[in-house]
């Protein structure tokens, strides 16, 4: 491991030796010593990314031998390395809960929650199995990690559609969002069959309106050749605002209308079958 240098301007040059630890095992991180070259008083320090060799002995992409100071880069006032947020993020994108994921990270970084007194009546819960952490990872990183892989462009065809979630506890219980989802797919070369559809984009909104649909349009580049969708009204105000100078036709999804129609038609009419229906009588 290179020594690192004063992060002080002025002391640049000056020697740096190690100067003990702070913090338990099997955390402990290494402290530095500065001794400036002009005479300056020492002063102790500590780098901005500190390293976390424990419980590693050794590098686990080259096996090469850890010093007790050596180890994964990790932020100052926190608990886990970035490879130890990393492999659970890897390991939730392979289809881990949040729970398992969140369970193997505090193993590895051996940050086991220690046995608290709970207050009277409070929920029984295991803190080593709790998926929070990971809830957090995802909130944080997940942008930062999947931004250069999501698609710049919309499609030539993009099926959207909305889901509604409603929050049951916690300080905002009765709160509502809404999830815009959209799956998007290209017109098959000739005498080729037609690619499968795949997600293109998820986004949460707190309102169904136009406004917010307009901004999950205007989030890509580009304009589909078209959209099928149910038949909400402020979304297609919204294809016709966002795309309709530019030719994109909007379809309504057969089985939405199909629905539409069965919930509006009275008992009768969707009782006839019309003329080819089974008109003989029912066996005794």
């Amino acid at each position: 491991m290179e020594i690192p240098e004063c992060p002080i301007a002025e002391h640049a040059g000056s020697t740096v030796v190690r100067a003990g630890w702070y913090g338990k095992p099997p955390h402990r991180r290494q402290r530095w010593l500065c001794r400036p070259a002009h005479g300056e008083p020492c002063h102790r320090f500590t780098p901005v990314l500190t390293r976390q060799g424990e419980p590693h002995a050794y590098c686990v992409e080259c096996a090469t031998g850890l010093e007790p100071w050596e180890g994964q880069a990790g932020a100052r006032d926190y608990r886990f390395a970035a490879r130890e947020v990393g492999e659970a993020l890897a390991a939730v994108a392979a289809g881990a809960s949040y729970r398992a994921a969140a369970e193997a990270a505090r193993r590895r970084a051996q940050r086991e929650p220690t046995g608290r007194a709970r207050k009277p009546g409070a929920r029984l819960r295991d803190g080593l199995r709790d998926g929070q952490i990971l809830a957090n990872w995802i909130d944080v990183f997940a942008e930062l990690i999947c931004a250069s892989e999501l698609p710049r462009r919309w499609p030539e065809t993009l099926l959207v559609d909305s889901k509604n979630f409603r929050i049951h506890t916690g300080e905002r219980a009765g709160r509502s969002f809404h999830v815009f989802a959209a799956m998007g797919s290209g017109f098959p070369a000739p005498e080729k069959r037609s690619a499968s559809p795949r997600i293109w984009r998820l986004e949460p909104f707190g309102r169904q309106d136009q406004a917010a649909w307009e901004e999950f349009f205007g989030s890509c580049e580009g304009a589909p050749q078209v959209i099928v969708s149910d038949a909400d009204t402020a979304l297609a105000c919204a294809v016709s605002s966002a795309f309709g100078e530019r030719g994109t036709e909007h379809r309504i999804c057969e089985w939405h209308l199909g629905r539409k129609l069965r919930e509006h038609l009275p008992d009768p009419v969707l009782e006839d079958r019309g003329p080819g229906r089974d008109t003989r009588p029912s066996p005794s």
